[in-house]
């Protein structure tokens, strides 16, 4: 699709997905924002993780968990989205989207994530999230690198 082509739900999405990793960052002495995280999701929205056997979390375990990591050996962590495809039908999106990671201010990882937004009352919301870590026998797909 041509950004000439794109809808405003398209670009609502990818702003919406493009944003979503500003609240899960934090260093030393600045805690992540999980206020902003949280309003892109919709009540009991489902998180699975790259981790196996599969599993599903809530928002609130997510980041439970996520402040221990936070408190424990990554000191530091930071989330980009690279690049997205989204495919809109009425009020159901789906988004498959590329991630770049930057943890404790050196190693750099990527991952790609699956979304199935759903739109209420005008506006999208993420009602599942599930991610799997890219390696070099999985790499990014080059079509998701971009935006």
């Amino acid at each position: 699709m041509a950004v000439s082509d794109e809808t405003d739900d398209v670009r609502a999405i990818k702003t919406l997905i493009g944003a979503h990793f500003d609240g899960l960052r934090w260093s030393p002495g600045v805690g992540a924002d999980w206020t902003t995280l949280a309003a892109d999701f919709l009540p009991d929205a489902s998180l699975f993780s790259a981790a196996r056997p599969v599993r599903r979390q809530t928002l609130e375990a997510f980041i439970t968990r996520m402040n221990g990591v936070a408190e424990g050996a990554l000191r530091s962590f930071e989330e980009k989205t690279l690049g997205m495809q989204v495919l809109v039908f009425g009020n159901v999106a789906v988004v498959l989207a590329a991630s770049e990671l930057l943890e404790n201010g050196t190693e750099v990882n990527h991952d790609v994530s699956g979304y199935l937004l759903l739109k209420d009352e005008g506006k999208w919301r993420i009602a599942a999230h599930a991610w799997d870590h890219a390696s070099e026998q999985r790499p990014v797909p080059e079509h998701l690198r971009h935006r």
